[in-house]
């Protein structure tokens, strides 16, 4: 029972990451730009 719910959050969590990865590409070059832009201020400020 452990073992096939440990699969299942594997599989979740490779999922999501899949996603995430996918809309970070449809994202245009200029979306991109404007959030590492705000990342950057972000992190400056801690």
């Amino acid at each position: 029972m452990a073992k096939s719910t440990a699969i299942v959050e594997v599989l979740v969590s490779v999922r999501r990451k899949l996603e995430h990865n996918l809309l970070l590409t449809r994202c245009s070059n200029q979306g991109r730009g404007r959030l590492l832009f705000l990342f950057h201020v972000w992190s400056t400020r801690q």
